[in-house]
């Protein structure tokens, strides 16, 4: 063989070696972008949704400082006392003043149970059937409901009495509620 042939094919061989290894370095280095791409890729969208979810998550915070200065603003009108029993008690002796302010008997006020409850917010209720006219029930349902404490009637039933000398007696029932905040300890339980 004639020595520039042989050159000729050994510059060949190695041309041929560097061209198949070039092409699968080529493919390999295709792959490994492709996969690094993805991988980039998956994690924007991770990074995105997590941005999202704190943007979120900085609108609830915002929502809830709303909701807690409101619950504080309107703490002066719930029911003062951090249990059930000091709530409950405060609860009975505004319906007992109130009865008396606008002239109504009591006959029987009793604490009904109650597990309304939301946080430290809870609810208490009563029960209570008074004596009195019509003027004087319609006057004690504004004065409970209307009062500096936040409480409701939630219910009320009236039956007739006998006409007296003071004119018409009517004996009503009435479910009074009325809202406090509970001491830390009672809202984890």
């Amino acid at each position: 063989m004639n020595p520039v042939v042989r050159r000729a094919l050994r510059v060949g061989a190695v041309a041929f070696g560097l061209g198949t290894v070039g092409i699968g370095a080529g493919a390999s280095a295709a792959a490994w972008f492709r996969n690094t791409s993805d991988r980039v890729g998956a994690g924007r969208a991770v990074l995105e949704r997590e941005v999202a979810e704190l943007t979120a998550l900085r609108d609830l915070e915002a929502r809830s400082d709303s909701l807690r200065r409101q619950v504080v603003a309107l703490a002066p009108q719930l029911l003062p006392g951090t249990t059930e029993a000091e709530a409950q008690a405060e609860l009975l002796a505004s319906i007992e003043s109130g009865s008396s302010a606008v002239g109504a008997t009591i006959e029987l006020t009793e604490p009904r149970p109650d597990s309304v409850a939301s946080g430290r917010l809870r609810r208490v209720q009563a029960q209570t059937t008074i004596v009195a006219n019509f003027a004087a029930i319609v006057e004690l349902i504004t004065r409970l409901e209307w009062g500096a404490r936040l409480m409701l009637v939630r219910r009320v039933r009236i039956e007739a009495q006998s006409a007296g000398p003071q004119g018409e007696s009517l004996r009503a029932e009435l479910t009074v509620e009325g809202w406090f905040l509970a001491d830390e300890r009672a809202a984890i339980q």
